[in-house]
């Protein structure tokens, strides 16, 4: 799989940020609009790894060699914000 750009808009309760299983080695993300926060299904706007609008740099999980990052298994939550990901396949 080639990379893969996703735009996901969120809001102010969590969801999952897709229901594709598509299999990722890397991904790499960015918010605009608002902060956004990523993490599992127990995320909540005030823990998890948080994607802010005025970082400097994007949040980058991975490169993973082995096991696949889904999409299907992080959660988003932040009012107005959109969540910019980049996905990079095995």
């Amino acid at each position: 799989m080639a990379v893969k750009v996703f735009s996901i808009t969120l809001g102010a309760a969590s969801a999952k940020l897709s229901t594709s299983d598509l299999a990722f080695r890397q991904l790499v993300l960015s918010a605009t609009g608002a902060d956004a926060v990523i993490g599992d299904g127990t995320l909540v706007a005030t823990n998890g790894i948080k994607v802010a609008v005025a970082a400097t740099a994007p949040v980058i999980l991975g490169p993973f060699e082995s096991g696949p990052l889904k999409l299907s298994d992080l959660w988003g939550v932040g009012a107005g914000a959109t969540l910019q990901v980049l996905g990079i396949g095995f």
